[in-house]
């Protein structure tokens, strides 16, 4: 459920309607919008996917002009689409079929200050498990922005379960959470794991010094970073330090052993 900026309440969920070739029923997502005032009807979408297969809508969410975006599972995929504020019109809809052609299922959702949206699941592998999946799409047409894929240390099953399992910060930053199998042998054993992408990470300036090559950067407070050096903007990247960022957060760091001739710096949070 979401409530947009005047009170009107959407509903998103699953919704037996169609039947396969066989006569059996499934499910299609549906969506509805009703008014603040007394809960009229104002506009209601279904959604039924290809072949008449099973759709489930898992999340919401309402941008700032009251637009509505949802996503799940259809037949297998994630789905999501956004439909207009006014009339439930369908403004864009994307699916996501992960690399080994397996179960994906997104799961939560969130809209960002410029109406983008990310999504957020769990994707089959093709290796017996599944990974954590996020995607982000542009507001105007859902075009793909970026997408990572997380896997575990263990290489086991990385999932993500409830639509309140994505939350978006400042600066483009997207944080998820779930369960991610932590046991390396074969039984099978679940710890939280969390993860922080970031879009905008602080600008490295670089100059030449008596001493060597200067990288300045800003970081926040009391949190480290990991320098690293390649010779090549492919790397491989060798990291050369880990400074932590002093009160204020300007970094400053002198490499006194520079490769002859080029090299390329990058700065990563360890």
């Amino acid at each position: 459920m979401a409530v947009d900026g005047s009170g009107n309440v959407v509903v998103t969920g699953s919704s037996w309607g169609s039947f396969d070739s066989f006569g059996n029923p499934h499910a299609d997502y549906y969506t509805a919008k009703y008014a603040a005032a007394d809960g009229a009807l104002l506009w209601e979408q279904r959604y039924n996917g290809p072949a008449n297969s099973d759709d489930s809508a898992q999340a919401v969410a309402v941008d700032g002009s009251g637009n509505v975006v949802v996503t799940g599972s259809s037949g297998g995929d994630y789905y999501t689409a956004k439909y207009a504020a006014a009339d439930g019109a369908l403004l864009w809809e994307k699916r996501y079929n992960g690399p080994a052609n397996g179960y994906d299922a997104a799961h939560a959702l969130a809209v960002d200050g410029s109406g983008n949206v990310v999504v957020t699941g769990s994707s089959y592998n093709g290796s017996g498990s599944d990974d954590c999946y996020t995607a982000k799409y542009a507001a105007a047409n859902g075009a793909l922005l970026w997408e990572k894929r997380y896997n575990g240390p263990a290489n086991g099953d990385e999932r993500v379960g409830t639509s309140r399992s994505l939350a978006l910060g400042p600066n483009g930053m997207v944080v998820i959470t779930g369960s991610s199998d932590g046991n390396f042998g074969p039984d099978t054993t679940f710890d939280y794991a969390t993860v922080v992408y970031r879009e905008n990470l602080p600008s490295v300036s670089i100059e030449l010094v008596p001493t060597g090559v200067r990288l300045r950067f800003a970081g926040i407070s009391g949190r480290s970073y990991t320098i690293e050096r390649a010779l090549a903007i492919t790397g491989p990247w060798t990291p050369i330090n880990t400074p932590t960022a002093p009160i204020g957060g300007l970094i400053e760091y002198v490499d006194t052993n520079p490769p002859v001739g080029t090299a390329f710096y990058r700065t990563r949070e360890p």
